[in-house]
């Protein structure tokens, strides 16, 4: 299945790349294609799916957030320590919803290679430990 996102834009979308080493590129394209499949269920009423290239930014920013909230769930999350990702998780999921409804359009924004928004290399990232959860650290 093709997701709505490759894993160099997971990477660079939902979570910093570092903060993903733990997994394997089959676990992230199989947390990619369930955050899709999920999205197509949502968004069918309103669209025709799957959504075909060019796929817009809120697209691929939203199909990220809830590929890492599937990521990260496997594993094992602490409530409180990782309250972002799941909030990011049910923005997305509401956002899909909205559009499901008819009530927001996909647009065609197309983002930047260059553009990180989920910080570049000297940002801080976190890591997880099945044990703890998640640690920030500086680089």
């Amino acid at each position: 299945m093709a997701g709505y996102i490759n894993i160099d834009e997971l990477e660079r979308l939902g979570l910093n790349k570092r903060a993903l080493l733990a997994f394997t590129d089959e676990e992230k394209q199989a947390a990619i294609d369930t955050a899709t499949a999920e999205i197509d269920s949502w968004i069918a009423r309103a669209v025709d799916v799957p959504l075909t290239a060019p796929i817009g930014l809120a697209v691929k920013l939203h199909t990220a957030r809830m590929a890492v909230y599937n990521l990260l769930s496997v594993r094992g999350m602490d409530p409180d320590a990782d309250r972002l990702i799941f909030d990011n998780y049910k923005m997305a999921r509401d956002f899909f919803l909205s559009v499901g409804k008819g009530l927001v359009q996909l647009g065609d924004n197309v983002l930047p290679p260059e553009q990180n928004p989920a910080g570049g290399d000297d940002e801080p990232y976190m890591e997880s430990d099945p044990s703890r959860g998640f640690s920030r650290y500086w680089v």
